[in-house]
């Protein structure tokens, strides 16, 4: 698993995670259908989430009280188990046992827009990004860089 998330509540007994190859298992109490797997059945064994890591490819799982939501690769957002008060976000007050698309909401946000600064200096300027990466730069010229966001 590359993250896992339990129920934030004492009631909620269950927890899902995403593994390396992208799909979502989730495992414990199953009332609600909060373990995506299309049942109403618990089990004490990671079962997986349909389509998961196929189909639909999982960065991020979160397990809530009787629900669970996930993200894919594509920026879709899928919710499965109790939905009675609106909680898959489908527009419905219905639950479901299997994952269910979440339609997406207003326009992308303006941090998505690539950006870059000049950045005048005397001194080796650190490089955004996961690897640091040491960038020399002379008093004389500037270099443009291309923050990540």
């Amino acid at each position: 698993f590359t993250s896992v998330s339990s129920g934030p509540e004492q009631d909620s007994d269950h927890t899902c995670g995403v593994t390396t190859g992208n799909a979502v298992y989730c495992w414990g109490k199953n009332d609600r259908g909060q373990l995506g797997d299309g049942t109403t059945t618990g089990s004490t064994t990671p079962v997986l989430v349909p389509g998961s890591g196929t189909a639909r490819r999982f960065v991020s799982v979160s397990a809530g009280l009787n629900h669970s939501c996930g993200v894919t690769i594509d920026n879709d957002a899928y919710c499965w188990g109790n939905g009675v008060s609106g909680q898959l976000g489908n527009g419905t007050a219905a639950s479901s046992a299997s994952a269910l698309e979440t339609p997406a909401i207003g326009t992308p946000s303006p941090c998505a827009i690539p950006l870059a600064v000049a950045i005048p200096t005397r001194s080796p300027v650190k490089a955004p990004g996961p690897v640091p990466t040491t960038i020399p730069v002379r008093r004389d010229r500037r270099r443009l860089l291309s923050p990540r966001i």
